[in-house]
């Protein structure tokens, strides 16, 4: 990580590779249900996302890349009562995790888009602040949940392919809620998982 961020650099997976790695992210995601949890890669396209991370962010988590949902879909943005917070310590974790990667044209493709389409992300990125942000507290303002607590653990899966384990760890109080809104729902929690293309 000090390598990347010094400037050295750090070759991307091929597509195919990531493919390669990313078979068994699927059961690992789903491992961690009722609790939410997805999987993105150095790009920060989610890889995989179980449905307890579907019903909580957004059917469109799965196919997304967390960045651009984060600045560019306003629903998505409306489930975080701190935005601005959130915004700006996501940007510094991504580049912390971007670090050597910068230079790679997946990586670099997001990055001039998110600053093509998104003064906020451009203010941000120009900052080049730094965290590692892989403990702390999220609060999310959900439509059928109403405002709930996680603790998000951000934990390295592959050091080759980039890809990082997102978990959100909720309190007993919260996941019997979860638990019950979603059984009213309809919507299954103990099972199911999405893998990207």
């Amino acid at each position: 990580m000090l390598a990347g961020i010094a400037g050295s650099s750090i070759a991307g997976p091929s597509r195919e590779q990531a493919r390669h790695d990313g078979l068994v992210i699927p059961q690992v995601v789903n491992a961690y249900l009722p609790d939410p949890a997805y999987v993105v890669d150095c790009c920060w396209n989610v890889m995989a996302a179980n449905s307890a991370a579907r019903l909580l962010l957004g059917s469109q988590l799965a196919e997304g890349n967390y960045l651009r949902l984060l600045f560019t879909d306003p629903s998505f943005r409306r489930l975080f009562p701190d935005w601005e917070r959130d915004a700006s310590d996501t940007v510094a974790r991504f580049r912390a995790h971007s670090g050597g990667r910068v230079e790679d044209p997946e990586v670099s493709t997001v990055i001039d888009g998110l600053r093509r389409d998104s003064e906020e992300f451009t203010r941000l990125w120009d900052q080049r602040v730094v965290a590692d942000g892989s403990c702390l507290t999220q609060a999310m303002d959900h439509p059928g949940l109403g405002l709930v607590g996680f603790t998000r653990v951000t934990l390295d899966f592959t050091r080759q392919g980039g890809f990082r384990l997102v978990l959100l760890l909720s309190d007993p109080a919260t996941r019997e809620l979860i638990a019950t809104r979603w059984a009213e729902s309809g919507e299954p929690v103990l099972g199911g998982m999405t893998m990207a293309a």
